[in-house]
């Protein structure tokens, strides 16, 4: 098979088809319709998963599923209405996680999943970071980090990465997050803007600007302690 996807790429406007290749080769595609098409290695045919055959839980939990990426075990982890489902390939069948089932271990919506190296499934809500054990996903959040335990993170866009460190990148409201997924340790660099930075392979962090794109290696970025110097600016008897 000729196509290989390390990263979840999305494809497309308003129907978004978002791809990813897992272990054995194979290919996995994600529709917003709520579509799972799963093409083998070296078959000419997709399996197609619907509501209608996935044991869905309620009604609407599996609308608008998305790939968000893969745990340890080869499970493809997808965001989706109702919480969060993972599609298990060697077994051909669902495990779903309803936020309703136990709405005080969950986040109240799920939008990004990824693995570190300890093999903690991090994921991200709408205000909070944290992880889930990949082994018991049904039991939630193992560990919340946000406003509510001291952590200065709010208005979180939805999306973040991970590099070869183990710092997840975010952007919370208008500021550059950096959190170490070892020392859970949270470096905001002010001012960045809502510009989500990508993890390459490579390890560089690439972002977009107003001349196009620029490349920086994490360990160049440092937070400035170095207090402003106030200035007057105007003066009124």
């Amino acid at each position: 098979f000729p196509l290989k996807i390390s990263k979840p790429l999305v494809l497309g406007g308003w129907n978004w088809l978002v791809a990813h290749t897992i272990a054995d080769g194979s290919l996995v595609i994600s529709d917003t319709r709520g579509y799972l098409y799963w093409l083998k290695n070296n078959a000419t045919d997709l399996q197609t998963y619907f509501k209608t055959n996935i044991d869905e839980p309620y009604h609407g939990h599996f609308n608008n599923p998305i790939i968000r990426g893969l745990d340890g075990q080869g499970r493809v982890w997808m965001t989706c209405q109702g919480g969060f489902s993972i599609f298990i390939p060697n077994e051909g069948r669902f495990l779903h996680v309803p936020v309703l089932k136990n709405p005080g271990a969950h986040f109240d919506k799920y939008y990004q999943f990824t693995l570190d190296q300890a093999g903690r499934m991090w994921c991200l809500g709408q205000h909070d970071i944290g992880w889930i054990d990949p082994r018991f996903p049904e039991l939630g959040v193992q560990q919340r980090f946000g406003q509510a335990n001291g952590f200065a993170i709010k208005m979180l866009d939805g999306k973040f990465d991970i590099d070869q460190k183990g710092m997840l990148w975010f952007i919370s409201e208008e500021n550059l997050a950096k959190f170490d997924t070892k020392t859970l340790k949270l470096t905001l660099f002010e001012g960045w803007g809502k510009e989500f930075p990508a993890v390459l392979e490579g390890g560089e962090v690439a972002f977009r600007n107003a001349q196009g794109i620029g490349l920086m290696h994490p360990d160049s970025l440092h937070a400035n302690a170095e207090q402003p110097r106030p200035y007057i600016t105007g003066f009124k008897v």
